[in-house]
């Protein structure tokens, strides 16, 4: 199979839009290593594969991200059974190696499992968020929940907090699946 080469050298340093087609591809175990990526992964986080593999997935996790999400999506994953596998779809600003960030929408699911039943390995697919206004409607209801996340909560807070309700609800929310729609 013949691979793809890029022509076009992208600019790490500022907001890189993922165009509409590219798919990106990452694996991670149970403690959160990153176990496997795609060239695609590579060339949008600016990573080598050598600096990345085993390396915690949240070095391109973006300080914009409000925890709630992430608490939800970890919640919603941990549930997932092997004979009732669950899949999280949620949109993720990630950050590049060189300061820069690109939006992508990412469904998260579990891809194996240990003898006791519990997620050993995950896998996230994502398309990027290629329409400013979706971006920028994004950005601005993430500010609104990192607001409210700003008084350094733990985890067992954010669980408790109004914060994750914000979070719970825009994610159910109409516009959000609207634009899910779009990208999938």
């Amino acid at each position: 199979m013949e691979e793809k080469v890029m022509t076009e050298k992208i600019d790490l340093t500022k907001r890189v839009i993922v165009p509409k087609g590219v798919c990106i591809y990452s694996s991670t175990n149970d403690q959160g290593k990153i176990t496997g990526t795609n060239p695609e992964f590579l060339t949008y986080s600016g990573y080598e594969y050598d600096e990345l593999n085993g390396q915690d997935h949240n070095i391109i996790r973006h300080e914009d991200m409000p925890q709630s999400l992430f608490y939800i999506l970890w919640t919603e994953l941990q549930k997932s059974r092997e004979h009732v596998p669950t899949e999280v779809i949620v949109f993720v600003k990630n950050k590049t190696k060189f300061g820069g960030y690109y939006w992508v929408l990412a469904t998260v699911s579990v891809t194996k499992y240990k003898p006791n039943g519990q997620p050993a390995l995950y896998m996230s697919n994502r398309v990027g968020v290629y329409d400013v206004s979706d971006i920028n409607w994004l950005e601005n209801e993430y500010k609104q929940i990192k607001l409210c996340e700003s008084r350094k909560l733990s985890a067992r807070e954010i669980s408790q907090h109004k914060c994750l309700t914000m979070a719970t609800e825009l994610i159910q929310g109409e516009k959000y699946a609207e634009i899910i729609k779009k990208y999938r």
